[in-house]
């Protein structure tokens, strides 16, 4: 007896499973073995992972589906090295009130303080992972988790170890992109109006009140603001909070560098370096954000206008019935390629500027060694090392950011989005160049971009 003539492997192209389909009725008079099985197996290859008692289920009767007899050991990835907050900024859970769907402005203001010689951040380091194998007993290598190094920022220093950030002076907290700044505060007890003015401020903002069209608020931290916000331009080098939402009329701009936390956007232009949270829609609006979009509290609706996000858009609702045009970018989009061309540019620039300067404190130090060396020239060499150390910080700040931009834009698969109730026709789904159109009303589906296709499936 040939197992062959009565059954067929069926192994996944990751060789991960081995799954056991019958092509005929079993008209033999003795069981099948064990033994006969492993035979089986080996002349496929399959050596790992293979599962006990498939001979006894073989012999109980047909198998009118595929019966997974393998399975291979999946490769567990390191975990990436991340920055945890010591004294925490306001957390996400407490900004999106989830029992109104509103932001809860006292969280946001309510930061606290800390005082000069504090921890403000540590650095979870990364892990190796774990390396898989495949039923032909192949091992399949784990990612070992990304590492990165901690930057001083306004007002904070990088420990000896590199593993935390120590306050230099008092003021609140202000995370950066793998930093923390410390900033003063300036706070504005009421609406933004002629005897306030513009505000530009090198550390946060705090508005007690909304910001009209026409004002602009500027801050190197963050901006928070209690009020509403229309055509006005707002620009944080951290985070942008507003508690009553944002209604523009198509006119200024919201932008951060890290994070915009808000409970709806009317007609407005908003970008974000990190992530995009709305507890309540996103109307006629063009928003950007590097990380993620979510709106997906209340109704959590987003319709019309264009919705970009580096790595994934999650909302209850996508378009309305009215089937206005809705277009969603996932992945790389055009901020990602001009950020890649800055920082290649800025990278470049470094590595000519430490060139020289290393090529001149060598020439100074051989001069020093030779005893010709002045005050002058002793000062220089001094100066020369503190703008060397700055020039590689520098450098290791854009190769690291021109590694993060790389994974957006040459693996944007591992992007999604995601429509926990409808997505309605005349919505349009983009994956760099591959594009979908929405024609039919669709509820609960995730997609993803799968060898050139974009597909979904269902989602609960």
């Amino acid at each position: 007896m040939e197992l062959e003539d009565f059954f067929e492997l069926e192994i996944s192209g990751d060789g991960m499973t081995a799954a056991l389909k019958q092509k005929q009725l079993k008209d033999y008079e003795n069981d099948i073995t064990e033994e006969q099985l492993a035979e089986f197996y080996k002349l496929h290859g399959i050596v790992f992972g293979i599962k006990p008692g498939i001979a006894g289920m073989l012999n109980e009767g047909p198998v009118s589906e595929k019966l997974l007899v393998a399975e291979g050991r999946p490769a567990v990835n390191g975990r990436d090295a991340a920055m945890q907050l010591v004294v925490k900024a306001p957390e996400r859970k407490d900004v999106l009130n989830e029992s109104n769907s509103s932001v809860n402005f006292r969280d946001i203001i309510e930061i606290p303080s800390v005082q000069q010689g504090d921890t403000v951040a540590v650095k979870i380091e990364k892990t190796p992972g774990a390396d898989g194998t495949d039923v032909y007993g192949r091992e399949v290598t784990a990612r070992e988790g990304r590492d990165f190094k901690l930057r001083p920022g306004k007002n904070t220093k990088v420990s000896r170890d590199s593993l935390k950030l120590i306050a230099l002076s008092a003021g609140q907290p202000s995370p950066g992109n793998k930093t923390v700044h410390v900033y003063p505060v300036y706070e504005v007890h009421g609406d933004v109006s002629m005897k306030v003015g513009n505000i530009d401020f090198v550390g946060n903002v705090t508005i007690n009140g909304g910001v009209p069209s026409g004002y602009s608020v500027k801050a190197k931290g963050d901006i928070r603001i209690s009020g509403p916000v229309e055509g006005a331009e707002i620009s944080a080098g951290g985070s942008v909070y507003i508690s009553r939402g944002i209604v523009a009329q198509n006119k200024g701009f919201i932008k951060a560098g890290v994070d915009i936390f808000t409970s709806f956007i009317n007609q407005a232009e908003a970008e974000a370096g990190g992530d995009i949270y709305v507890t309540q829609s996103i109307l006629h609006s063009n928003i950007s954000a590097g990380g993620f979009v979510r709106c997906i509290k209340g109704r959590g609706n987003i319709v019309g206008g264009s919705i970009s996000a580096g790595k994934g858009i999650e909302m209850n609702e996508a378009g309305n019935s009215m089937n206005t045009p809705t277009t969603f970018f996932i992945g790389a989009g055009k901020n990602t390629f001009e950020k890649e061309k800055f920082y290649e540019e800025k990278l470049k620039k470094s590595a000519e500027e430490l060139e020289k300067l290393h090529l001149l404190l060598e020439k100074l130090t051989e001069k020093e060694e030779k005893g010709a060396a002045g005050a002058k020239d002793r000062i220089m060499i001094l100066r020369i090392r503190s703008t060397i150390e700055k020039a590689s910080r520098e450098y290791e700040e854009s190769r690291e950011e021109l590694g993060e931009l790389a994974e957006v834009s040459h693996n944007g698969t591992e992007g999604f989005l995601t429509v926990h109730k409808t997505i309605y026709p005349n919505s349009a789904i983009q994956f760099g160049k591959y594009r979908c159109k929405i024609n039919s009303l669709h509820q609960h589906l995730i997609f993803k971009l799968e060898a050139g296709e974009i597909r979904f499936e269902s989602v609960t």
